[in-house]
């Protein structure tokens, strides 16, 4: 991804400009020692392996021991990290990525091109989407990489901060018999933290890194993931000050937290993740072949009703991807307001004056997306489509959506945690995706896709989003979107400088965390 105008020398300009920004320290002097604890529900199945890790519950824990490329800056924009700069040459099809000197993995090995290069092309062999643009990579110098592109594609550059841009030592993959089964238990980054143990399901524990690459960081003796699936026990645990934060809040968990001085809210905003309900589109024997059908649908629900009772303000209902504060987000898009006597009309133009009977299959938990579709299923009652919720559990879920076979209306939480619109419906609603496969991708929208990913400018990137935006939510109506992702968590205000949620969900700061003295 580029800067709002990009040129070679503006892209490295500001790649400079970004190191600067990176690397201010916090305001406040910090307090050294101690271990933070830091619980979530689930715990990952990858979190040494990049080509492997593919949610959320992988990446943020792995990003204590592993660090990526680049990061996101507060206006959703990559800033250099483990880089010192990078130049997009578009003219050539090129982009050069030049190291910061002198960082190391813990094995005492050096993050160098050679490594990076490695990195690189053991994802280049996976099946992931993220890297396809690139043809082959060079190692030039010690400190240099070069990507030789296919195509032009902007969000490369975005998705280096990232899991394409997570970095491990190859010396310590190749001495442990070039295995992604051990590399997936067993993180050996550049980060702040070393990985102790890791009792699965129950407790990740990392140790200071004493030769991390940032002077005086990290702060803490050590970080602890620890892994409560019960919301009760949860909320226990962190009131007996047992754990300092608690990850992925419910709108409803977070408000009994906002009035009290001894807690503080994360609100994450500037990833990009819409959450609703996708069509089985691409079946001709489905009702929601039909365009006017998908359009009524979308039409007999009140989602602004359904948002503001569930998330009490901290979500925000959108009609596309993405909401108003972010670039992504197409102002011409009307999208299809609440109208049930629109809806009905709609059906019986469609052929069916009586409605029919679906399924509307979601995951059984949390409980405010049971309750989202509960409350569709009564709204599409009331203009005769008779929807049978179907709950499943996680792991079922995972396997309907890779597999893209459902029937009727489906789940969908597209797009997050991304900053980057293009990448976002690249990565999950593009022909290219391995997600949703019931759902249509139009020749036009393709085609915006791929001039976005490809544009040379921030403008013309915008404008292919916005098109995108509108073929697919509008013209199409092919998804009904309920709200705008903004998680939460919540911290003892004794955690500070974390970051966790402030910015997305899969950015934060191990090295910058510390813990006010009691």
């Amino acid at each position: 991804m580029f800067l709002p105008v990009i040129t070679r020398r503006a892209a490295l300009i500001g790649a400079l400009m970004a190191t600067c920004l990176s690397f201010t320290l916090p305001a406040q002097a910090q307090d050294r020692g101690g271990i933070a604890k830091i619980a979530a529900a689930a715990d990952g199945a990858s979190i040494g392996y990049p080509p492997t890790m593919r949610r959320t519950t992988d990446f943020l824990p792995a990003l204590t021991a592993l660090e990526t490329l680049l990061r996101y800056n507060d206006k959703g924009l990559p800033e250099a990290f483990l880089l010192e700069s990078w130049v997009e040459d578009t003219d050539n099809l090129k982009i050069t990525l030049k190291l910061r000197p002198g960082i190391k993995f813990h094995d005492g090995t050096d993050l160098n091109a050679a490594a990076v290069k490695w990195n690189f092309e053991q994802f280049m062999a996976s099946d992931r989407p993220d890297l396809k643009a690139v043809e082959t990579v060079e190692s030039t110098d010690d400190l240099t990489v070069v990507l030789n592109l296919k195509t032009n594609d902007n969000t490369i550059i975005g998705s280096l901060a990232g899991t394409p841009g997570l970095m491990i030592s190859p010396t310590a993959f190749t001495a442990n018999g070039e295995d992604p089964a051990w590399a997936e238990s067993h993180p050996v980054g550049t980060g702040p933290f070393k990985l102790v143990s890791w009792e699965k399901d129950v407790k990740q524990t990392y140790a200071r890194n004493d030769d991390y690459w940032q002077d005086g960081k990290p702060y803490l003796d050590g970080i602890e993931w620890v892994f409560i699936a019960d919301p009760v026990t949860q909320f226990s645990a962190l009131r007996a000050g047992e754990v300092h934060s608690l990850t992925e809040l419910s709108p409803a968990d977070a408000i009994p937290f906002m009035d009290d001085d001894a807690w503080a809210i994360n609100r994450a905003r500037v990833g990009v993740g819409g959450f609703g309900i996708v069509f089985d589109s691409t079946e001709e024997d489905s009702p929601f072949y039909d365009v006017r059908v998908r359009q009524a649908t979308i039409h007999a629900v009140d989602t602004g009703r359904i948002v503001e009772r569930l998330t009490r303000g901290l979500f925000e209902p959108t009609n596309q991807l993405v909401d108003a504060v972010h670039w992504g987000y197409n102002p011409d898009v009307k999208g299809f307001p609440y109208d049930p006597e629109k809806a009905r009309a709609l059906l019986a133009e469609a052929g069916y004056p009586d409605g029919f009977e679906t399924t509307l299959t979601t995951w059984n938990s949390p409980p405010m997306t049971v309750d989202a579709f509960t409350a569709v299923q009564a709204y599409l009652k009331e203009v005769g489509i008779n929807a049978k919720l179907e709950l499943v559990d996680r792991g079922a879920l995972v396997k309907i959506v890779v597999k893209g076979e459902w029937e009727g209306l489906m789940w969908a939480s597209p797009g997050a945690p991304n900053p980057d619109a293009a990448r976002a419906f690249v990565a999950d609603l593009s022909n290219s995706s391995p997600l949703w496969k019931l759902v249509k991708h139009p020749d036009d929208y393709e085609a915006a896709l791929a001039a976005a990913t490809a544009a040379t400018t921030f403008e013309e990137k915008q404008k292919q989003v916005w098109a995108a935006e509108k073929i697919f939510f509008e013209d199409n109506a092919l998804m009904l979107p309920l709200w705008s992702r903004s998680d939460l968590s919540v911290k003892t205000s004794r955690l500070q400088d974390d970051g966790l949620f402030a910015l997305n969900r899969t950015q934060w700061n191990p090295a910058d965390t510390w813990l006010k003295a009691e």
